[in-house]
């Protein structure tokens, strides 16, 4: 059991985020755990300073589903095939997150984000460093 946040507080705390999804009567999830483990993608490294290609270490991926939505948040953990070192990626999407082709299909659009984030497009300092005191 959890300690209360307060010293006035009796009981339990706030619900935890998968107790008040677990509370959803309509949404339906399921995990995927290593669906994209070997993947190779993409990405930009900011030790080797470009984009270079890195292979999906380990993975895992929330499917949801409510009457009129569907999406999923995917969490890799990618290296570096240049440097070896390791990153994180996230890549979310939603059913609305898609473009129409000119071929009349569509095209999902995922919002992805890497961390650390690349320096690729970080300037150095022009000036001199300030002396420590």
């Amino acid at each position: 059991m959890r300690k209360p946040r307060h010293h006035h507080s009796v009981g339990r705390c706030a619900k935890t985020r998968e107790e008040k999804v677990a509370e959803m009567p309509d949404i339906d999830r399921h995990i995927e755990d290593g669906t994209a483990i070997g993947t190779k993608l993409v990405l930009a490294c900011r030790m080797c300073r470009l984009e270079t290609n890195r292979v999906v270490e380990r993975s895992v991926k929330f499917c949801w589903q409510t009457i009129d939505r569907v999406g999923y948040e995917t969490f890799d953990i990618v290296r570096c095939l240049g440097c070896d070192t390791l990153g994180f990626r996230i890549e979310r999407w939603m059913d609305d997150d898609r473009e129409e082709q000119p071929d009349g299909s569509w095209k999902e659009c995922p919002q992805t984000e890497l961390y650390p984030r690349a320096l690729l497009e970080r300037k150095g300092l022009t000036d001199p460093p300030l002396p420590l005191a």
